[in-house]
């Protein structure tokens, strides 16, 4: 009895001492600092109206919609904690109560109000809501929301971070200085002294969080474009994680106990434009021609190592929809020449291309590829490279011909498609690309409730776009790989590209 006795005893004190270890464990944790690594810098914190996708993806760690996606891919509550379709133009949304913007500004029915409004009427915003018709206010914390026409896109775009909530005081307060100024209902606040422009953004942890705060206590991101150089501060410790790690690294990193890897599919689609009112791209033939004189499966398997799927499918992710037969031009470089030859360019032709870098993996070195396999059918192509704030806008003043850009495809895919092919959403219609016969195909494939019928009507969209007018050349779907310091846990990205940092933290 005395030994069974001493054996309890024992197995209580280990039991309460390890309980002790992960307390205090996770203290050390919550008092943690991550820095991360980015390929390029900030902009805008104004996300109605936000210049690239990186202020997309810092704008969720200070502002939150009021629905959400999970890994899955499933909707889930955030600012709104239930909801109901009460007819084809009537939605109703209750709202969570005791939550507060971190300027101490109640979040409420009239919040919601000014937000959607106001994004719908916005420069990036209104390619999710422009079917909003108006918000009526039914008590402080429900909201009836009324639409302009059916829309099967509308509930999905509200997981939109160009539909996040930010506080009506700071709107007024701030005004056109709103981008450099925000205030969120997030797990995190931005450090307005500490944002260095070029150098780095800090955000502190929201104490007053309504929800679980997060473990770590402050998040530096630094912007470092160079991929050699991103990649040394994770091995020197000047960073905990770095995104567009060098696929030739992965199997270095997989075998260092040092360092761990996430390598996360995308729902993103990075592809060559062509600028179609362009003197020389205007012609179908000759952007039919550089296609066909581009080898995508060599990039992906020399350039990008294997690590990115192919978008000889079509334009949209395979998770989204599912492109029988492919829609592509294939690598033909003898049609090429013969294209090239009908257009009256038998003798080649000099072209420009803008490209990234930093932004998307390989981006730069893929461009220089693209420029090679050119020239193998006659087409001399100079690559013109900026900071990408002002990459973004060559590509909104159409002062380039050529250009690669990637883009996250939202659940419901019309949101891609009207921000950056319909005729009248000039700022990201990059292509410049005008067809009054797809624009009325978009507009009414967003009025299908039927699945099927959608699918089919995006189908014929990604032909024009892919095949017939040759507008873009899909080059591959994203596998985004982080390299980690191996003492980071539970950091997480969705298939969306946005990080999760809510259960994030270090270990000693």
């Amino acid at each position: 009895m005395k030994k069974e006795f001493k054996i309890f005893c024992f197995v209580f004190l280990f039991i309460v001492l390890m309980s002790f270890y992960v307390y205090a464990d996770t203290e050390k944790a919550s008092r943690g600092t991550l820095k991360f690594g980015m390929g390029i810098d900030m902009v805008s914190f104004d996300v109605p109206n936000y210049r690239t996708g990186q202020d997309m993806r810092i704008g969720e760690i200070v502002f939150e919609t009021l629905i959400a996606l999970d890994e899955n891919l499933n909707y889930v509550p955030r600012l709104a904690t239930s909801w109901e379709k009460k007819d084809d133009l009537t939605w109703i949304f209750n709202l969570r109560k005791g939550v507060k913007f971190t300027d101490g500004t109640p979040f409420n029915a009239e919040a919601v109000k000014i937000n959607l409004e106001r994004s719908s009427k916005s420069v990036k915003g209104k390619t999710s809501l422009f079917m909003l018709s108006i918000v009526n206010i039914l008590d402080d914390y429900k909201i009836e929301i009324k639409l302009k026409q059916p829309s099967a896109p509308f509930f999905p775009n509200l997981t939109n971070i160009t539909t996040a909530m930010m506080s009506p005081a700071a709107i007024e307060k701030y005004g056109d200085e709103l981008f450099q100024n925000p205030v969120g209902t997030g797990m995190f606040k931005l450090e307005k002294e500490e944002w260095k422009p070029g150098t780095q953004v800090v955000f502190t942890r929201n104490e007053d969080y309504w929800g679980t705060p997060a473990k770590l206590e402050k998040l530096i991101f630094i912007p470092i474009p160079n991929e050699a150089s991103r990649t040394m501060a994770l091995k020197s410790g000047d960073v905990d994680i770095i995104e567009n790690l060098p696929a030739f690294e992965v199997p270095s990193m997989e075998e260092d106990p040092n360092f761990k890897l996430l390598i996360v599919p995308q729902l993103k689609t990075v592809w060559v434009g062509f600028n179609c009112e362009d003197a020389v791209l205007k012609d179908p033939k000759v952007r039919r021609a550089i296609a066909h004189a581009i080898d995508r499966e060599s990039i992906l398997k020399y350039t990008m190592a294997g690590l990115s799927r192919s978008a000889a499918p079509g334009f949209l992710p395979p998770e989204l929809m599912k492109t029988d037969p492919p829609l592509s031009l294939n690598y033909d470089p003898e049609l090429s020449r013969k294209l090239l030859a009908e257009a009256g360019y038998e003798d080649g032709l000099k072209l420009q291309l803008l490209s990234p870098e930093g932004r998307y993996p390989k981006d730069l070195e893929i461009a220089q590829v693209v420029q090679e396999q050119l020239k193998n059918v006659g087409i001399d192509v100079s690559i013109i490279t900026t900071e990408f704030g002002s990459f973004i806008d060559t590509l909104i003043r159409h002062e380039t011909q050529m250009f690669i850009i990637g883009w996250t495809i939202e659940k419901h895919p019309d949101s891609v498609f009207r921000a950056c092919f319909y005729g009248k959403t000039l700022t990201t219609n990059y292509a410049n690309y005008r067809n009054e016969e797809m624009d009325k195909l978009m507009d009414e494939t967003t009025r299908l409730g039927d699945e099927e019928e959608s699918n089919q009507n995006y189908y014929k969209i990604v032909k024009t776009l892919v095949v017939d007018d040759a507008v873009i050349f899909p080059l591959y779907y994203i596998n985004m790989i982080y390299g980690l310091n191996s003492k980071v846990e539970e950091f997480s990205v969705l298939p969306t590209q946005f990080w999760g940092f809510s259960k994030t933290w270090i270990r000693d």
